[in-house]
């Protein structure tokens, strides 16, 4: 019995002694060397230094608590919408100056926006908006709509219309670099010129064969569709595409 109380012992110093060193050889946890942008109640954006993690300033909106800033392109510009998400602001990051804000919403009609993107070389906005109209006895919504905001004439320039006219809650888009092209990421990536907004090229992507999906609903294993021998499977894969570029709708 002494004899295992002592093996015991001397296991729980050796762990100890373990612990110890694995304490003393890990790295000490530091923050980063950028700075952070965080909206904030009831009108800021403070601006905060990573490595000491201390405010270092603030930024004054006008159109209340930002929910969502998106960065522009040249990363001189935050994009933001405001906590009720009916109005957008334009914020200079050198100067921390508003420069611009607007709505959609005028009346009793209030035009909620589900996601922005903003053009590279700050033209327009693309936003995907739902409108709620107030009537005498209840609230109309209309369909979810994609606009083009134009940021010089101060109004929504365009529609771009639903590929095969189908309405979605949320648009999976981005624009090239140059701001020339959109991109429209759906059953197919759909590609846009930006002067009229209309589709000028497709890339189509592989369909799943019926009997792969059936073997995936089932739980079953699919057979392979190729013959012995052969290098390419005679079936297509589905090939979904992300973004980092993706803007979601909003709930």
């Amino acid at each position: 019995m002494l004899m295992r109380l002592k093996r015991i012992a001397a296991g729980g110093l050796v762990v100890a002694a373990a612990l110890v060193c694995t304490a003393a050889a890990a790295p000490a946890v530091t923050g980063g060397t950028g700075t952070l942008y965080i909206g904030g109640w009831p009108n800021k954006i403070f601006v905060i230094d990573e490595a000491t993690e201390k405010i270092t300033g603030a930024i004054d909106t006008a159109t209340g608590a930002p929910t969502r800033m998106t960065l522009s392109k040249d990363k001189q510009r935050f994009y933001l919408v405001n906590a009720p998400a009916d109005q957008v602001e334009i914020i200079d990051i050198a100067t921390r100056k508003s420069l611009d804000h607007f709505t959609l919403s005028e009346g009793t009609k209030k035009t909620r926006i589900r996601s922005l993107i903003p053009d590279p070389l700050d033209r327009f906005v693309i936003m995907l908006v739902k409108t709620a109209e107030k009537k005498i006895d209840r609230f109309e919504i209309s369909p979810p709509t994609l606009v083009v905001y134009d940021l010089k004439e101060h109004k929504v320039a365009r529609t771009i219309p639903w590929p095969n006219n189908e309405e979605r809650e949320g648009v999976n888009i981005m624009l090239s670099p140059d701001g020339k092209l959109l991109y429209f990421f759906a059953d197919d990536v759909l590609i846009y010129d930006t002067t009229e907004f209309k589709q000028i090229d497709k890339w189509e992507l592989a369909r799943p064969s019926k009997k792969a999906w059936a073997g995936s609903i089932s739980g079953r294993a699919t057979p392979p569709t190729r013959s012995p021998g052969s290098t390419a499977a005679s079936s297509p894969t589905r090939i979904r595409c992300r973004t980092a570029a993706r803007w979601g709708s909003r709930g």
